[in-house]
């Protein structure tokens, strides 16, 4: 492939990504509202770990699950800082 396919093959895989990324997050709002209904903490550490091996496990390549890793720790972070927000009548 040339340069300008595999970039094209980027752009695509990228809007795909973002309109992920945004499921993901309406999800988590609506997991806030479930946790806050429950009088549950936002941060779950064993649930985050759980779900960080079961990603890695998810790989089919071993050199990128420290940088799967690095990603869901990213996307946890935003996902508390949502439910902080609606967890605190913010959104």
């Amino acid at each position: 492939m040339e340069l300008k396919e595999l970039r094209a093959s980027i752009d695509v895989i990228d809007k795909q990504i973002v309109e992920l990324f945004e499921k993901r997050m309406d999800v988590s709002i609506g997991i806030a509202k479930a946790k806050k209904e429950a009088g549950l903490p936002i941060y779950d550490p064993k649930r985050e770990e759980e779900k960080l091996k079961a990603i890695e496990a998810l790989a089919t390549k071993d050199e990128y699950k420290p940088f799967l890793r690095d990603l869901y720790n990213n996307l946890f972070s935003y996902s508390k800082e949502l439910q902080n927000k609606v967890e605190n009548n913010e959104k």
